[in-house]
């Protein structure tokens, strides 16, 4: 079995600094909430990001003769079999799948390992941020494990995965043979990890009688195992814990060693959310936004502080400073950024319709400092009524006044059982004169 045909074998990876900040990213929850998440990854997470895109292009740039491969240029149109095509670069022989149509022919899911990368790259933020989830972590560690069977790991017939062991067999003479004039082989050896020795050339040279591309460096190959580094080798292994020498040719690092550094690192922690849930449209989802607000600790306390502040009233017809300006209290309740502690986090979630993706929870939120809202009126009336309103006696008043204060309609602003106390409020505070009808049949006519 080929080492390309080992590489593929597993099932594909679906989901998921100084410290360093990835770019916040968006998701919206099961029940509607749009949710902006700010997860940090980790120290050094921007070195070792570039240090894959390094190896990535590294990679892409090594093409057939950097790597001793001719791509197919010794087929013609009339002899190339039609099952095989070939990779021309060191990345493609990595990241492609494999199937009847490539050069080492392999079995198993076509496309499993390109799906891995694919979804490495994401976590590691390499083109679009993503955030990392439990589920990503776990299989970044099997993705790790992945890598690391192919050091010892041989297939039923004992070949090694290991590019470093892979056999070739290459002429060591040729004779003249002095009927026919052609050359032909007088001896072969097994040398490991590349074929395109100098025997090699040698022989094709008189053979085909064509111009050959150079012997690889000597370093690529050897008669004995565990010994020659060919390019997919170094892609591999280099400057990682099978192989701890790093390799210019690769850009520093092999693919194994930025796995392992960056799972070594990984420690995400959600920092800071942005918790929108103006979009929502059913009642009972609203009602329940407003039930988990008014048990989160620093909102009910900078709600009570605000509705205390006379900037945030506005007069009535009567010149009574006794309705609550709801743009301006909005406005600044939406602007505000909260600071969250421990015992505040489980609010946050269920205010945030779950921190789950896909059914994967995203990692880190243990660590939430800071939440801003985007709520809508409607919630905030229905804050006011759960954390003010109902309290009762002279909560219901307006910040230095005897009147009662008034909501908009939104969110039940006028309705609830506060009703009747706040009517005796307000009663007990006009002056008799004004006593013509009831403050209710005045304010809603």
């Amino acid at each position: 079995m080929s080492w390309t045909n080992q590489l593929w074998k597993r099932e594909p990876i679906l989901k998921a600094k100084k410290i360093t900040k990835k770019d916040a990213v968006t998701f919206t929850a099961e029940d509607g909430t749009t949710v902006r998440v700010f997860q940090e990854i980790g120290e050094a997470h921007e070195a070792i990001k570039k240090d894959y895109i390094n190896w990535e292009n590294k990679c892409k740039g090594l093409k057939k003769a950097d790597i001793g491969v001719t791509g197919g240029a010794g087929y013609t149109k009339t002899n190339k079999p039609p099952d095989k095509s070939f990779e021309e670069d060191l990345l493609s022989h990595l990241e492609n799948h494999v199937t009847s149509s490539h050069a080492r022919k392999g079995k198993g899911s076509a496309d499993n390992f390109k799906r891995n990368m694919k979804r490495f790259k994401e976590i590691l933020g390499v083109d679009t941020p993503d955030l990392v989830t439990e589920e990503d972590i776990k299989e970044l560690k099997e993705f790790k494990e992945d890598l690391l069977e192919f050091w010892d790991q041989k297939d039923e017939r004992g070949l090694s995965a290991n590019p470093r062991n892979i056999p070739f067999k290459v002429p060591t003479g040729t004779k003249k043979d002095k009927k026919t004039g052609k050359y032909k082989i007088t001896g072969e050896k097994t040398v490991y990890g590349h074929y395109r020795t100098p025997e090699y050339v040698n022989a094709r040279k008189r053979m085909k009688g064509t111009k050959e591309s150079k012997a690889v460096p000597s370093s690529w190959y050897s008669e004995s195992q565990d010994t020659a580094k060919p390019p997919m080798y170094l892609a591999m292994f280099a400057g990682s814990s099978k192989d701890n020498a790093t390799s210019d040719l690769v850009g520093g690092k092999g693919l194994l060693g930025i796995v392992e550094e960056f799972e070594k690192m990984l420690d995400p922690k959600i920092t800071h959310l942005d918790i929108d849930v103006t979009g929502l449209g059913s009642k009972s989802l609203r009602e329940g936004k407003a039930d988990n607000l008014s048990s989160f600790g620093p909102y009910v306390s900078e709600l009570q502080n605000m509705m205390k502040n006379e900037m945030y009233f506005k007069k009535d017809r009567f010149k009574r400073n006794n309705y609550v300006n709801t743009g301006k209290l909005l406005g600044a309740i939406n602007s505000m950024t909260f600071n969250v502690s421990k015992k505040d986090i489980p609010a946050i979630i269920k205010f945030a319709g779950s921190l789950e993706r896909d059914g994967e929870k995203i990692e880190g939120i243990k660590f939430l400092k800071t939440v801003k809202f985007r709520i809508t009126a409607a919630i905030m009336n229905r804050t006011i009524n759960k954390i003010i309103r109902s309290k009762g006696g002279n909560n219901l008043l307006a910040p230095n006044s005897k009147f009662p204060f008034i909501l908009s309609s939104a969110g039940d602003g006028r309705k609830g059982s506060w009703v009747p106390e706040f009517n005796r409020l307000m009663e007990a505070a006009k002056p008799k004169k004004e006593v013509k009808k009831s403050w209710s049949d005045m304010l809603w006519t």
